[in-house]
């Protein structure tokens, strides 16, 4: 192949004048035909069979080889050579290629700011150990100077084709000269990156494309994501083509140990592609990208990767900073620090006009990564990351290096999601975050722990160096055979968290084993299944180690085989448990559901023990160690098979005036009975019985099957109004009281939406908040269950708020309602009239006055934001309560 090289494009139709032959021009230009053939410079001779290194490559259009051995002599001075095969390259379109199979070695550095090609085709580059501390190859796309911003506005645009308007930023400047549709630009403010630790001094901005020109506005196709105030300016990235392929790269181990330069980096390019790299053997990181967009990286292996703290050198396979909309697929590594991770220059000095250290990692997606023995969470992000996702990724036997920790994942920054992720070994995720982080997503997660293994908790949410608590969601299922932790599923630090759907299982056999361990933060918790067979300890399944902290659980389900167990252990301290259903084939340990402290509390809805061979007469209801505290009330449902009548032994102590009931359903089998105290519960029946502080008394008792089936319950989806009676309007409801009415459901019910109807609106603002409560035990209002947060008052119609999916148990209910922030006029709503409320409405201890009314509710006052954790226990009546309905789930 000629040495010279200019290349010429040759028309199709001269080519039957062309003799064949297999002569190369020895420093000939070669020319390029359409039709993808090779012709000597003159035109006349085709060179048909052309050497391995020759060869024409599509990637975005048809170019022409450069072998980096036609540049000079690559044995002896490899970067020279390559500099000089990209530099030809670029002034013919073409691509830069390496021998297969062949080794060279890198003794300096490659820089470029022009668009490039590369195919090492798999020949290994190794960094020698006189190379200066610096990348081998650098690549920087130039970026204008920076403008400043005259503002950033948002506006609904309709674009050519749609219908829709979207919602986009318009960046104002003093003038577009220069800017064009479809460039790429760069928005940076001396402010400081939300998230991240403020002595960092990392400054935020982002990545964006023009995708309109309105005047002296940049119109981008959507919003701009950061938030800047301060010194806001915009500079024009240069977008010129970066396409890497099969590099690998190794160190050479006579290294010095103060090496830390990447092997290769990409700076400000836009849409930069890098193919199947492998970095072995290096001192530090691999792959860095800085300021780039929509940059990918496609099948990285990275393994042995150094970390040195010493040094300052980290082990990284890839690396993001201040980059946007990344995608990395497929990345593979092991023996080392982070397979990915995010980052964003410090110390960034104010009004500083290099962009490239401003700015967020946002929008990284990585999927279907891979790893093994990793020194640290083999996924990371930094606190500047947001809105990046991890999707099917797998680790496997991360552990603990020097300044690292036992986790999988790392997510620090704000608005992360894990997705569909796997992991095996001490930790799966560890969240972290400063004051305006946090919100993260763990969806999916599936972690298995080693057996035997003793170690923190699976997933860690610790939001400790922020303010106030931060939120997360955790939906997971976790494997620990044999574990001999402290904590095996959860340790949570100022959070609060919301669990759809979390799985444990575990067979511990310490004589204490706890599954959470919660401090100052709040779990609201769909659905927990815990799988304790095997298990010869007693599990714990709550452990709140302070009064700040407060679980609530719709459904709790736990599959003990005869093993022992608690929902809580508050032992020492206080907190709060509430769980409207528990479903088990074991009765908790002889202790009863809660060790609990001494103003600890604890509400069990429903408890249903099935398929209990194992049951034992005294452990249906064994709760002796509940305090004499605000204790909720206990529906227990008795559906196992009996072959002879069983006595409930009750507990000796418990709150006075608690009450519980016992209901024997009718689908349970066996002809024997239950026997509770002096009375006896047989199939279909039920009765109540209530702690007068000396003993139990039964206070009611009844049949709900099979004399009549309970009213069915309308179809998912359903709307219906949780009472029936006339109606009126009226806006005489007093702002911030709120009004709560009885609603009595025979059979359980589950909803996802609540509403009020809004006749008149209200003044600008105004809005209904609304909620339900637990009943007390005694007919009036007790523990909060649901707050659904506020609907528009000031707007008409049947006003409704979406909530998640609640299941209700059969019982009594409290629908509250309450209007807010009327600060003029209040709305007028749909309100029941003339109804009979379907329980005894107490009217207070006092002698009620002549003519007074029944009450329809009670009321609270002074209410102006979240609903009550306990209704007011002062008891005020009303005749006047609005109409609420609800959706079916």
């Amino acid at each position: 192949m000629a040495r010279g090289t200019g290349i010429r494009p040759w028309k199709r139709g001269t080519e039957a004048a062309r003799a064949a032959s297999t002569t190369v021009v020895p420093n000939g230009d070669v020319v390029v035909t359409d039709d993808g053939g090779l012709f000597a410079g003159d035109g006349t001779t085709q060179l048909k069979d052309l050497p391995r290194h020759a060869r024409v490559t599509d990637i975005d259009s048809r170019t022409a080889t450069f072998p980096v051995e036609s540049f000079g002599n690559p044995d002896t001075d490899y970067s020279a050579s390559l500099l000089a095969a990209i530099t030809a390259s670029q002034a013919n379109n073409g691509i830069v290629t390496h021998r297969p199979g062949k080794s060279y070695t890198a003794r300096s550095t490659v820089p470029w700011t022009g668009p490039v090609r590369i195919d090492w085709r798999g020949a290994k580059i190794t960094r020698s150990a006189d190379a200066p501390n610096s990348p081998v190859l650098d690549i920087y796309h130039p970026v204008s100077t920076p403008q400043a911003v005259v503002a950033i506005t948002q506006a609904n645009r309709v674009w050519p084709g749609s219908t829709d308007a979207t919602l986009v930023s318009r960046i104002e400047v003093a003038s577009v000269a220069g800017w064009t549709v479809g460039d790429w630009g760069v928005i940076v403010g001396d402010d400081t990156i939300p998230g991240g630790s403020p002595a960092r001094a990392q400054r935020e901005g982002e990545r964006f494309r023009v995708a309109a020109i309105d005047g002296n506005l940049l119109c981008l196709s959507r919003l701009v994501r950061v938030t800047l105030t301060t010194a806001i300016r915009v500079a024009r990235m240069t977008e010129r083509e970066v396409r890497l392929i099969d590099p690998y790269f190794t160190d050479d181990p006579a290294s010095p140990t103060t090496r830390t330069a990447p092997m290769i980096q990409i700076r400000t390019a836009v849409r930069p592609r890098v193919y199947r790299p492998r970095f072995e053997n290096l001192m530090s990181e691999g792959l860095r990208y800085v300021a780039c967009v929509e940059n990918e990286t496609h099948h990285e292996q990275a393994d042995k990767l150094r970390t040195s703290l010493t040094a300052g050198a980290w082990g990284y396979g890839v690396r993001d900073m201040s980059c946007n909309d990344s995608l990395h697929v497929g990345l593979r590594g092991s023996d080392l620090r982070h397979v990915y991770t995010s980052g964003a220059y410090e110390s960034t000095a104010a009004g500083s006009p290099d962009t490239w250290r401003f700015g967020s990692t946002i929008g990284a997606r990585i999927v279907n990564g891979s790893a093994g023995e990793v020194g640290h969470a083999a996924f990371d992000l930094h606190e500047e990351a947001a809105y990046c996702l991890f999707d099917k990724c797998s680790v496997a036997f991360n552990h603990k290096e020097p300044d690292g920790s036992q986790f999988a994942f790392q997510l620090r920054g704000r608005d992360n999601i894990i997705r569909d992720c796997t992991s095996i070994g001490p930790g799966a995720v560890s969240i972290r975050g400063f004051d305006g982080g946090g919100r993260h997503q763990i969806i999916g997660h599936v972690h298995t722990v080693p057996r035997g293994l003793s170690t923190a908790s699976a997933f860690r949410i610790a939001y400790t160096d922020m303010t106030a608590r931060g939120a997360a969601e955790l939906s997971a299922t976790v494997i620990a055979p044999a574990f001999a932790g402290t904590a095996v599923a959860l340790l949570a630090r100022k959070a609060v968290i919301r669990i759809p759907s979390l799985v444990v299982r575990t067979d511990s056999a310490q004589a204490i084993h706890r599954l959470t361990d919660i401090a100052d933060s709040a779990l609201l918790v769909d659905e927990m299944v815990v799988d304790l067979r095997g298990s010869t300890g007693e599990t714990r399944i709550f452990s709140l180690i302070d009064s700040l902290s407060s679980v609530r659980v719709n459904r709790l389900v736990v599959l003990a085989g005869g093993a022992a167990w608690r929902v809580a252990d508050l032992a020492t301290l206080n907190g709060t448990v509430t769980v409207a259903r528990i479903e088990t084939d074991t009765a908790p340990a002889g202790g009863g559901f809660a060790d609990v402290g001494a103003t600890a509390v604890t509400s069990i809805g429903e408890i249903v023990v099935d398929q209990a061979s194992n049951l034992t007469a005294a452990a249906v209801v064994g709760d002796t160690d509940l305090a004499p505290s605000a204790v909720g009330p206990a529906r227990h449902i008795l559906t196992a098979p009996l072959t002879a009548d069983r006595t409930v032994t009750e507990p000796t102590a418990a709150a006075q005036g608690r009450s519980i009931t016992y209901t024997r359903t009718a689908a349970a089998t066996g002809r024997y009975r239950w026997i509770v105290g002096s009375e006896s519960v047989d199939t279909g029946g039920w009765i109540t019985r209530t702690w007068t502080g000396t003993a139990w008394t039964t206070t009611a008792r009844g049949r709900t099957e099979p004399s009549a089936v309970a009213a069915p319950i309308p179809a998912a989806g359903s709307y219906a109004f949780t009472a029936v009676s006339g109606t009126s309007t009226s806006s005489a409801s007093p702002n911030q009281q709120v009004r709560a009415q009885p609603w009595l459901l025979d059979r359980s019910v589950t909803i996802d939406r609540i509403g009020v109807e809004v006749t008149v609106a209200g003044g600008a603002g105004t809005k209904w908040r609304l909620g339900i409560y637990a009943d007390n035990g005694n007919g009036y209002p007790g523990a909060l269950v649901l707050d659904a947060d506020a609907v528009a008052g000031d707007v008409v119609g049947m006003i409704e708020k979406t909530i998640t999916a609640l299941r209700l148990p059969a019982g009594l209910w409290w629908v509250a309602a309450v209007m807010q922030d009327a600060a003029t006029t209040p709305p007028t709503v749909r309100v029941l009239n003339a109804w009979s409320p379907p329980v005894m409405m107490t009217l207070g201890t006092a002698l009620p006055a002549n003519g007074s009314v029944g009450a329809a509710g009670f009321t609270q006052s002074n209410v102006s934001a979240a609903l009550p954790d306990t209704f007011s226990t002062s008891v005020f009546t009303t005749s006047l309560v609005p109409r609420v309905f609800v959706r079916t789930a």
